[in-house]
């Protein structure tokens, strides 16, 4: 069967035709092809888009991740920063605190030394008081008991003026060995108040002691004289014998000299007491 077509005048002009269908076939391919790779390579496009996106947040993410990583190692570095400073200071006030152990321990042994030494002193003086009190309460009888006999031997017997020069000339010594004992007794008393940082009333108190020793003394001064003053007189009395006025004279003078040094001692006793009650009341209040 032969196909008619008018416009083809031969085999040649079917083959040409056919040569450009199969050209335009060719093209339509190569077009659809170039349409393929264009589809697919926008869909590459596409999917290096999403994942340059998704790289870009994940580098962000981690950007801010090392970022508060780098802040968090910020503020461990200054909290330790800051816990090693409070470590240093803590370390400072223990040495501080030890110091002041050490200066403590070394205050209250100071204290503790310093308690020893005025309890030593105050010991040593209160041993050599006692036995000054003890002497001048012997030295006290012995011429009490003789002043009393020569009063009251009014143009006494030889025998009495005797009794008084012998009780008379047993006190001297005892008042003697009293003076010597508070005498030195004073140098413990001036120890302890040379320890400034003892406490006022243990200065008080040791000053109120010197005070009493002083004014005993004082007392015993004239206490001595006042036993010689009446050896004396006895003496005279007795050699006298009521019939030799110069020496009666001797006696009577020798008499007024003892009185005049016993009335001596008033002022110094009344004295003696005040201090005997301001030490009474300084021990009640320590």
């Amino acid at each position: 069967m032969k196909i008619n077509i008018p416009f083809l005048k031969s085999r040649r002009d079917l083959f040409t035709i056919g040569i450009i269908i199969v050209l335009a076939l060719s093209v339509v391919a190569t077009q659809a092809a170039v349409n393929n790779d264009r589809t697919e390579y926008e869909k590459i496009i596409t999917e290096a888009s999403r994942i340059n996106s998704n790289y870009s947040s994940m580098i962000i993410n981690l950007s801010t991740a090392l970022s508060n990583h780098i802040t968090s190692m910020n503020t461990l570095n200054q909290t330790i920063s800051n816990l090693q400073g409070q470590v240093s200071n803590l370390q400072d006030q223990l040495t501080i605190v030890n110091t002041n152990k050490d200066l403590l321990q070394e205050q209250v042994n100071n204290h503790q030394n310093l308690s020893k030494n005025i309890t030593k002193q105050f010991n040593l003086a209160f041993n050599l008081y006692d036995l000054a009190q003890t002497n001048n309460s012997f030295g006290t009888y012995w011429f009490n008991d003789a002043k009393t006999i020569f009063y009251a031997a009014s143009n006494g017997t030889l025998g009495q003026y005797s009794e008084v020069k012998n009780g008379s000339i047993k006190s001297k010594p005892f008042f003697e060995h009293a003076y010597t004992y508070y005498e030195n007794s004073k140098p413990y008393y001036n120890k302890i108040l040379n320890y400034t940082t003892a406490d006022n009333k243990t200065l008080q108190l040791a000053h109120l002691y010197l005070n009493l020793t002083n004014t005993y003394c004082n007392i015993l001064s004239f206490m001595k004289e006042a036993s010689s003053h009446l050896t004396n007189a006895s003496d005279f009395y007795y050699q006298a014998a009521g019939t030799n006025d110069t020496l009666w004279y001797e006696g009577y003078n020798e008499t007024l000299a003892m009185n005049l040094c016993l009335n001596s001692t008033l002022p110094l006793k009344t004295t003696r007491d005040l201090i005997l009650s301001q030490i009474n009341a300084k021990i009640d209040s320590m």
